[in-house]
């Protein structure tokens, strides 16, 4: 009956039995809440993510972007590293489009220089070759072939095709009374082997490689056939934040986060102290 329940319940013994776990308490100043930590574990968090992403990106691009890179792999420093000048076309920095145009005025002339030391102001072959298509042999074929005219000698510049048929590219007024250096562009030696031939002859080789994109079998290939022979090597079309592994300080408009955001990426916190002996 509702008297003998209402018995038990005052009791204790019943089995809604009511038993103080903790006192109530009325707290005398505001609790502390934890968003705050929890948003500062929340931006760390994503902090790792973020590293974490690029070192897995960094790691599984086999592409060749920079000076470092490109040495580690090939065994080999470039004579020249030409700027890529694409960034010019759209960029508003105007000191940096300019940096860019005179540095890679200066690569050129430097190339230049290198194949008048190797051709002893003497009547020469020089072969542009490089593994795959686009690596950008034409362009720089014409501008350096500009600078040795003006160092003195006669240049013409041909374009082979994988059938092994000539195009006259560009002819300078020729001088009867300078050396003559005939340049001859030749298609991509991962499609045909018939630049071999070149070996016999007393050939200067200028070898292109355009930044960004892995290396190939033939990439080693050619360096280790080269390695005899006269040969300039000629990193091509390096991104600007690249230039710098090379030993170039790219003159631009930098804000304070880009300047502290690459120093954290390449842990360069503090200038290494160098010390000179005398």
């Amino acid at each position: 009956s509702k008297l003998n329940l209402a018995k038990t319940v005052a009791q204790g013994t019943g089995i809604n039995e009511l038993v103080v776990i903790d006192s109530p308490d009325i707290p005398l100043l505001p609790v502390a809440s934890k968003r705050k930590i929890l948003v500062a574990l929340a931006a760390i968090l994503s902090f790792i993510l973020i590293m974490f992403s690029i070192a897995a990106i960094e790691y599984l691009d086999a592409g060749i972007w920079s000076t470092r890179d490109f040495e580690h792999v090939f065994n080999a420093e470039p004579v020249a590293v030409m700027p890529d000048l694409n960034i010019t076309k759209a960029n508003n920095d105007e000191m940096l489009v300019n940096y860019l145009n005179v540095l890679h005025l200066q690569q050129v002339k430097s190339v230049a220089i290198e194949i008048d030391k190797l051709a002893e102001r003497k009547t020469n072959n020089v072969v542009f070759i490089s593994s795959l298509e686009g690596e950008g042999k034409q362009m720089l074929a014409k501008k350096i072939g500009c600078e040795l005219k003006r160092n003195g000698y006669n240049c013409t510049i041909n374009v082979w095709n994988k059938f092994e048929e000539v195009e006259a590219l560009q002819a300078f007024e020729i001088d009867e009374d300078e050396p003559t250096l005939t340049i001859d562009i030749l298609p991509p030696t991962s499609l045909i082997t018939c630049w071999k031939k070149w070996l016999e002859s007393d050939t200067i080789f200028v070898w292109l490689f355009h930044s960004g994109r892995a290396p190939i079998p033939s990439d080693l290939k050619i360096l280790e056939v080269l390695k005899t022979h006269k040969t300039i090597t000629i990193f091509n079309n390096v991104g600007i934040d690249y230039l710098e592994d090379s030993g170039v300080y790219v003159e631009r408009n930098r804000s304070l986060i880009r300047v502290w955001v690459k120093r954290l990426l390449t842990l360069q916190f503090k200038a290494k102290t160098l010390e000179v002996s005398a």
